[in-house]
């Protein structure tokens, strides 16, 4: 999901990006950019609305990770037949790449051009290498951190960490911040997998949904999550 200030008017993607998928055009092309005219009539909107010397984040995550996450967070006793099912008879994975698709051009393109300073991040790399990846984003952000400290954070904020908070909080009945016993809240820590997709869907599933996220998937995102698209 992206985290772009929530006043910035790109919610619009979702809605440009269906429109694609119905038309059976490539999110990332410019045939695609055309079809919604909203797009035509952004830089005018985001130029009013600029701000200056601000610094937006936004975040990238496979799209096939993010739907069959999002699946499982809105339906908690889904499981692999469930989801599959429903990629099939959907263009939920279709939908996804062309939304997510659309807003890589908004903010690496367009919005950078207007003037925007925007960095994006991707899932991948903060879970591959997270000491790393938190120490580019406070370079980023002007900070000196103590890398002794980002360590200690990393460790007991992986998922690795939080499942074993999260399994104590089921046998001993005890209160952690930010964890509930029952609710959505703790199921945040399900796989945290960079491709744990390929567990929860069948095969049939699997390849209806990288068929359809690589045909919307722009060149610059296949090229970043070429581990599942390469």
């Amino acid at each position: 999901s992206d985290k772009i200030d929530p006043a910035l008017p790109i919610n619009f993607t979702v809605g440009a990006a269906s429109e694609c998928v119905r038309e059976g055009v490539p999110a990332f092309s410019e045939q695609c950019h055309h079809l919604h005219e909203q797009l035509e009539n952004m830089q005018v909107d985001i130029s009013f609305g600029q701000k200056e010397n601000q610094l937006y984040f936004t975040t990238f995550r496979n799209p096939i990770s993010t739907i069959v996450s999002w699946i499982y967070y809105k339906h908690p006793n889904s499981n692999k037949e469930s989801v599959s099912s429903l990629i099939l008879r959907t263009k939920k994975c279709a939908k996804e790449a062309a939304d997510m698709s659309f807003r890589y051009a908004v903010v690496t393109e367009l919005m950078p051009a207007l003037g925007y300073e925007i960095m994006p991040l991707y899932y991948n790399n903060m879970r591959e290498h997270p000491v790393v990846f938190i120490e580019e984003l406070a370079n980023k952000l002007g900070l000196i951190v103590n890398e002794k400290i980002v360590r200690a954070v990393v460790r007991e904020t992986s998922p690795e960490y939080m499942r074993g908070i999260q399994k104590d909080l089921a046998n001993a009945k005890e209160r952690y911040g930010g964890i509930a016993a029952k609710g959505k809240n703790s199921r945040k820590i399900r796989n945290a997998e960079v491709n744990g997709f390929d567990k929860d869907l069948s095969s049939k599933a699997l390849k209806k949904c990288m068929n359809e996220a690589r045909f919307h998937l722009s060149p610059a995102l296949i090229q970043q999550f070429q581990d599942t698209f390469g």
